[in-house]
């Protein structure tokens, strides 16, 4: 496993368009192995590249200061919760059907 190594002010995060359009919360949070962030709704229609959107890491946490408890999250790993009440629940990537 290796840790998130760089800070996130200006880092890009691919966001789905039911969060940034459609004002759904990220219920969903991809730290891929390439470093790549993905913050989305967790559902299961995202299918074609129209639904991708760009944020910065910083705009996410200012949207939802939560996010700030998956700052850390390591490389490969994802976090997933059922409501913006709930506690994240930690995965690695791998064990995510696609």
């Amino acid at each position: 496993m290796t840790a998130a190594a760089h800070t996130h002010d200006t880092t890009r995060v691919i966001v789905c368009s039911h969060v940034v359009d459609g004002g759904l919360p990220v219920l969903q949070v991809m730290h891929e192995p390439d470093g790549e962030w993905q913050f989305l709704c967790g559902g299961t229609d995202h299918v074609s590249a129209d639904q991708v959107r760009f944020a910065c890491w910083t705009c996410m946490k200012e949207q939802d200061p939560s996010l700030a408890s998956v700052n850390d999250l390591w490389l490969g790993y994802m976090v997933t919760r059922r409501t913006l009440a709930d506690r994240w629940s930690v995965q690695p990537c791998d064990e995510v059907e696609q």
